[in-house]
């Protein structure tokens, strides 16, 4: 899906994937792409590795256990960015 999609696609793809699959009681919920996942609790460690396995199977991203840091998981904007940096770098190694 990385070889084809954009930031804004990219980006909703997994704001939905959050509300939708990792947020309990998610109705009505807008999460925007800056709003703090870790600081807010919206990821804890169980939700952050689901995430990390919906981003690795069903988005085919580049992502290992040791991508795991908080600097990477902040917001969306930060997930996002992280994830289309690591693409492509591995696409030019």
């Amino acid at each position: 899906m990385l070889t084809t999609v954009d930031r804004d696609e990219l980006l909703s793809h997994i704001r939905d994937h959050i509300v939708n699959e990792l947020l309990r009681d998610s109705e009505g919920v807008e999460l925007a792409a800056d709003t703090p996942l870790l600081e807010w609790g919206i990821l804890d460690s169980l939700s952050t590795m689901r995430l990390l396995n919906f981003l690795r199977q069903d988005l085919k991203a580049p992502l290992t256990t040791s991508d795991l840091v908080g600097d990477n998981f902040r917001d969306l904007n930060s997930l996002v960015d992280f994830i289309l940096t690591a693409h492509a770098q591995r696409q030019d190694a």
